[in-house]
C-alpha cells in the first residue's frame, strides 16, 4: 500500500517524538485513517511492517466505535465514570 508524501513526512516525524515506534501507533493509525478513508486489511499490513509489530498488535488497538447515543460502555469504564450500563 502506498500512502501520500504528506503522510510519509508525517509519519518520519511523528516517529522522532515517541521513545518506541509501538507508542506512535494510535497516531499512525489515526492519520492513515485520515488518509484512506478506513483501515484496510492491507493498510493494517503496512503500518504493522512499517512498526516491526504483528497484524493483530495492530488490531488489538483499534476499537469499535461506541455508540455515544445510548452510552455504552465496558463495566470497568462505566464503574470508573459513575454510568450507567445499557445492555
Amino acid at each position: 500500500m502506498r500512502f501520500s508524501e504528506e503522510f510519509e513526512t508525517r509519519f518520519a516525524e511523528m516517529l522522532t517524538h515517541y521513545p518506541t515506534k509501538r507508542s506512535a501507533l494510535v497516531p499512525t493509525l489515526l492519520y492513515a485513517q485520515d488518509e484512506v478513508g478506513n483501515l484496510s486489511d492491507e493498510a493494517i499490513a503496512e503500518l504493522a511492517r512499517r512498526m516491526d509489530l504483528t497484524e493483530l498488535e495492530v488490531r488489538n488497538v483499534i476499537r469499535p466505535r461506541m455508540d455515544c447515543s445510548r452510552w455504552k460502555r465496558s463495566s470497568v469504564l462505566a464503574r470508573a465514570a459513575g454510568l450507567r450500563q445499557y445492555r
